[in-house]
């Protein structure tokens, strides 16, 4: 799970930070960045799995229309920082020996570099992997992943936890490529490298025996394990538009066993689920639909579609089925497909839905993603982590009383240039809270307004 987000130079963000929770809530007017924040963080997915030029190309507009603008012109630099708390312990060492960490902190610089014909490219010019202490544990030094430069050439260097010198791997990759990505993709070549000076005292003769076979340790596959799980964590994004219009149109038998962003191939999908899942799923849409009684996934010639079952017997086409109902299914099914993405990010899940029903929905929804105590913590799917986007009172509304969940997302004006932030809700204890913490009583004053402008 992602528990931290900074990022600079994108779009309207600069200088941009927030705290994520399982469940998270973005609300705030039109154009306040919203949409900004669930694009910045579909890149740094992409960019731990794919070149830079191709995770670019992949965003919403052209390349350069995604770096910050300040007088009219480009920037040249994009900052991406993440924290991550890894849900269980993804490689522990041998019996007896202390377990990895959980948290890290990755953090990578992108540029825009012009070559000598004018021609820009993109090229990592920083990048950095280190475990962070856990709650309430002593200070780590471990780097396990450290970005240098040498003779004009992108390095990556990946070692062991951090001592005075230091003992790892030299990996070497493309400049255009973020090491997690050329580690991913098999792109790039490693070697051994171990650094002592040549008179060693007796703590570090045995830190060099400890290494001297540094490719065939326990400790060598563990942080490589660490950098593969936190590749999938940050790569499994998945960003939902939801169109009723291709919620409704059948699907390919033959369709990807993913969830396409628009759930066109919601029909495949669902065949493809488990019985228990699909009947969680089934429960779960019941109770957010007055009148239903289930659904069922047909054939259709060579496709596949859905067909809804209604408390009297009656049997409704999808093609016929409400916005709302699409929707929520939809949705339902993006928190349970296996294997499950890590984060889920969907705007203005409010659209199609009968507000009442929408209250039901959102429940429904932090249930699945925040289950509590009762989940099993050895779970081999952990829950995914929702990141939502509104700016309905409804929803504003239905977290009043879990202000833990809610960021409030608005613009302000920084160094001459209007920018994104994000505010908790909470107590306001100085003068200056304001410009981090929204209170209570705003948001109360939010919700009295909007009901002011509904009666009228």
């Amino acid at each position: 799970m992602i528990t931290r987000f900074e990022i600079d130079g994108f779009k309207s963000l600069r200088d941009f930070m927030v705290d994520l929770e399982p469940l998270t809530v973005f609300v705030g007017p039109n154009g306040a960045g919203k949409s900004n924040l669930l694009e910045a963080i579909g890149l740094l997915g992409r960019l731990a799995s794919m070149p830079l030029e191709e995770a670019f190309k992949l965003g919403r507009g052209r390349v350069i229309d995604q770096f910050s603008r300040s007088g009219g012109e480009a920037g040249k630099t994009i900052r991406l920082a993440v924290e991550v708390s890894l849900r269980s312990t993804p490689a522990p060492f041998q019996d007896g020996e202390p377990p990895l960490p959980v948290r890290y902190r990755y953090e990578l610089v992108i540029e825009r570099r012009a070559r000598p014909s004018g021609v820009e490219e993109l090229v990592v010019s920083g990048e950095c992997l280190r475990a962070l202490a856990d709650k309430d544990g002593p200070p780590r030094r471990e780097i396990i992943l450290r970005h240098e430069d040498e003779d004009g050439r992108e390095r990556r260097v990946l070692i062991a936890p951090e001592y005075e010198s230091w003992a790892g791997l030299n990996y070497r990759c493309p400049r255009t490529h973020a090491a997690l990505a050329a580690l991913k993709t098999g792109s790039g070549t490693y070697h051994i490298n171990l650094d002592f000076p040549k008179e060693l005292t007796a703590e570090r003769a045995a830190l060099f025996e400890e290494y001297a076979d540094f490719r065939n340790t326990n400790s060598e596959r563990g942080w490589r394990a660490v950098i593969n799980i936190i590749t999938d964590e940050l790569s499994r994004f998945s960003l939902l538009q939801l169109d009723p219009a291709r919620l409704r149109d059948s699907s390919e038998r033959t369709d990807s066993i993913a969830l396409a962003p628009d759930a066109s191939n919601l029909p495949t999908i669902l065949a493809d689920l488990p019985a228990p899942t699909l009947g969680e799923i089934r429960a779960d849409l019941v109770s957010l639909i007055p009148g239903l009684a289930g659904f069922n996934v047909v054939p259709d010639d060579d496709d596949l579609r859905i067909e809804f079952k209604l408390s009297g017997g009656e049997r409704l086409p999808a093609r016929l089925a409400s916005d709302g109902t699409l929707r929520g299914l939809a949705l339902l099914t993006a928190l349970r497909v296996e294997p499950r993405p890590s984060i889920v990010g969907v705007e203005e899940p409010e659209n199609g839905i009968y507000p009442g029903r929408l209250r039901t929905l959102l429940s429904l929804l932090r249930e699945i993603t925040t289950p509590g105590d009762e989940a099993s913590p050895d779970s081999a799917q952990p829950a995914t982590q929702l990141l939502l986007t509104s700016h309905s009172p409804v929803v504003l509304a239905a977290f009043r009383d879990r202000p833990e969940h809610l960021r409030f997302m608005d613009l302000v004006r920084r160094d001459g240039q209007l920018v994104t932030r994000a505010r908790t809700v909470g107590q306001l204890n100085a003068p200056g809270d304001g410009a981090h913490v929204v209170s209570l009583r705003e948001v109360d004053a939010l919700l009295q307004a909007a009901a002011s402008e509904a009666a009228e």
